[in-house]
Order: structure tokens, then C-alpha cells, then sequence
């Protein structure tokens, strides 16, 4: 099972990637239990859009607000979550200011999360909000191939040849003209999912390929 990130280590981690090593995040507190989170950007002028008027360019407002949800889900004991996709909304600009987000995990599940942030200037003004969605692939191939394709119960029935599994499986269903109709037997069911499971697999593999080598690590 994987253990919980702390401050410290959080703080490395973040100095030793590439960009977040640039913007020179400070990471502030965690909660893990709670899936709270604070990060902190310094001011600086080569991260404005225009020095001469000291307004925080939206690209790094974008990549702040991703990396506090991203080392949210890490606090809390993630190994490999990329980023499916955010939404920011820009309520007002940053001028002139550090950069404060507190991201909240709202739902971390087997296989997808949703973090919430919140992006605050030094006056406590809410600047920016923003929503993300993250795969969460620590579970390893075998549990996102059953999970994904087929209930892990139809399978097995199927895969054993018993008298009880006389349904195709859904995702298998789409690409045979049995599609509407029940198997007439358990040797059909059989020859289906072997059938289909080199062109399953092979999907399965290219979209969750990371997933295979549970060492990798995939943060943002």
C-alpha cells in the first residue's frame, strides 16, 4: 500500500522537477487524511506576462493550479495519476504578488479522481479556481484490464466454461452480430472473449502502458 508523501519529501520532490523547479513552488501544509493542500508561488518578474505591469501570466497560473492538485493526490498515497484534464476559471488577475492555492481531493476513487483549487493573491483575493480529473493507474495492468472490459465475475464464469454465463460481456458485445441475443452456450462465450481479447488487450495496453511497470511514476 502506499504511504502518505510528507512536507519534506513533498518539498524535494517539487525542486527536482523540471518546471516546478523553475516556478519555484514552496509546498506550505498538508493534511492528508483530509486531502488538503497548500502550495505557494513567489512573485517574479520574468513569470509576467509584462514586467512593466506585474500581471502573472495565465499559462502559470494554469500549471500552479495543476500542480497543487497533482501533489494533492501524491499526499494522500498516489504513485501515478497524469492529469485527464482541468478547468480554470480566471476571476481576477494576480498583479504584483505571490501565489497561494489550496487544493481539496473531493472524490479519489479506483480509477479516476476530482481535485479542487483555489488561487488567492497576498490580500487574500480569489483570483483563479480550477477543477481537475486525474487517472489514477496504480492498481497495475491486470486490475485496469478486468475492471475496464468486462465485470470480473461474467469473465471468470465464461472463462470456466459454466452453464451460467450465457451473456456476452458488453464491451465484447459491440463487435460481434450476437450483440442482441444471449450466448446459446458457455463454449461460444469461451470463443468470443478469446477471440477478441489480443485487440482488447492491446487497447487496454497502449492507454494505460505506464500502468505496467508499477516502479514508474507519472505526476502531473
Amino acid at each position: 500500500m502506499s504511504t502518505h508523501m510528507t512536507l519534506e519529501a513533498m518539498q524535494a520532490d517539487l525542486d527536482d522537477q523540471g518546471f516546478c523547479g523553475f516556478l519555484q513552488i514552496k509546498a506550505v501544509s498538508v493534511d492528508a487524511g483530509q486531502g488538503i493542500l497548500v502550495l505557494a508561488l513567489p512573485y517574479r518578474s520574468d513569470l509576467t506576462r509584462d514586467p512593466a505591469d506585474g500581471h502573472i501570466h495565465g499559462g502559470v497560473i494554469g500549471a500552479f493550479l495543476d500542480t497543487a492538485a497533482t501533489y494533492a493526490l501524491l499526499a494522500r498515497g498516489a504513485q501515478n495519476c497524469p492529469t485527464v484534464n482541468y478547468r480554470v476559471d480566471l476571476l481576477r488577475p494576480v498583479v504584483q504578488s505571490a501565489m497561494h492555492a489550496k487544493a481539496i481531493v473531493r472524490k479519489q476513487g479506483r480509477m479516476l479522481a476530482t481535485v479542487d483549487v483555489e488561487l488567492t493573491d497576498d490580500a487574500g483575493k480569489l483570483c483563479a479556481t480550477a477543477r481537475a480529473t486525474f487517472a489514477i493507474l496504480d492498481a497495475g495492468w491486470w486490475t485496469l484490464l478486468t475492471t475496464s472490459f468486462w465485470p470480473p465475475q461474467t469473465l471468470r464464469m465464461a472463462a470456466l466454461g459454466l452453464k451460467s454465463a450465457r451473456v456476452l460481456p458488453l464491451s465484447l458485445a459491440a463487435n460481434t452480430p450476437t450483440a442482441k441475443h444471449k450466448m446459446q452456450s458457455p463454449r461460444l462465450a469461451r470463443v468470443a472473449i478469446w477471440k477478441f481479447l489480443p485487440r482488447n488487450l492491446a487497447l487496454i495496453l497502449a492507454t494505460h502502458g505506464r500502468a505496467i511497470a508499477p516502479e514508474a511514476s507519472y505526476r502531473g
